[in-house]
């Protein structure tokens, strides 16, 4: 799992899709490692050093003209040659007026997957510093985001379900220059390593969202939060169970001129 500068929504998507790995099966067949000299068999194509099948997306060679008498309004105009409500004329291999032919272009890139685990009922759980003044916004987003269409347009064709927002967690860490990803880690295991834990019991189906407001800076080895990446996801191990977490970090201008920390 890789830290990025996305939104924190792309970044919930990515948690939630997991990552794969071997189910066991054999060198070079389907879901097994590819062979030494990074090949697979036939209709496989060896990705991260294991075998998948990637089904392209039926790229386009097509092209053509309006054909013979079109018109290049879509007909609209009476006056030209092969008017009317179709606009193409009777040859030619294009289609009719008004219907989009795409332009000839390379496959685009797949999903493959390689077994790991999908959250099918994810739940998010915020968690907020002390006296952080952006709380009540960030809460609204994620409302609107739970509730709202855009969360399932994005992520149901990967079986991902809809997203359940939990209680936030207020005051749960008091505000510091500097932290460091270990402080989070530490803080997580520290706060759900029980049945009643005070966040919660460990659960891998459970995103933790830490928000960190303007006045906190994180580290993360040698790289830094707002100079490396906007945010970043991850995961721990809390007794046996790794449990998945975000971070979102406050970067006024780090997306572009204009953009405030809530952006």
């Amino acid at each position: 799992m890789g830290r990025t500068a996305w939104g924190l929504s792309t970044i919930f998507a990515a948690v939630v899709l997991g990552c794969g790995g071997s189910d066991g099966a054999a060198q070079g067949h389907e879901r097994g490692a590819c062979y030494p000299n990074s090949t697979c068999e036939t209709g496989l194509a060896c990705l991260s050093n294991f075998c998948v099948r990637v089904d392209v997306d039926g790229a386009s060679g097509a092209s053509g003209s309006a054909g013979a008498g079109g018109s290049n309004d879509g007909g609209l105009n009476p006056g030209t040659a092969g008017g009317g409500l179709s606009g193409g004329g009777a040859s030619g291999t294009g289609g009719a007026g008004g219907k989009f032919n795409p332009a000839p272009h390379a496959p685009l890139p797949q999903v493959a997957n390689l077994g790991g685990a999908v959250l099918s009922a994810p739940k998010l759980r915020p968690i907020f510093f002390t006296d952080d003044p952006d709380q009540a916004d960030v809460m609204s987003f994620l409302s609107e985001l739970a509730a709202g269409s855009y969360w399932t347009a994005t992520t149901s064709e990967y079986g991902v379900g809809a997203l359940t927002l939990l209680a936030p967690v207020v005051g749960a860490m008091a505000s510091a220059p500097t932290i460091s990803d270990g402080t989070l880690q530490a803080a997580l295991a520290t706060n759900t390593s029980s049945p009643s834990a005070p966040w919660g019991p460990a659960d891998p189906s459970t995103v933790f969202l830490f928000v960190l407001p303007p006045s906190v800076a994180l580290t993360y080895g040698q790289t830094a939060c707002c100079v490396d990446y906007g945010g970043y996801h991850d995961e721990t191990l809390v007794n046996g169970v790794a449990v998945p977490y975000v971070v979102a970090c406050a970067c006024p201008d780090f997306f572009g001129p204009d953009w405030n920390r809530i952006d």
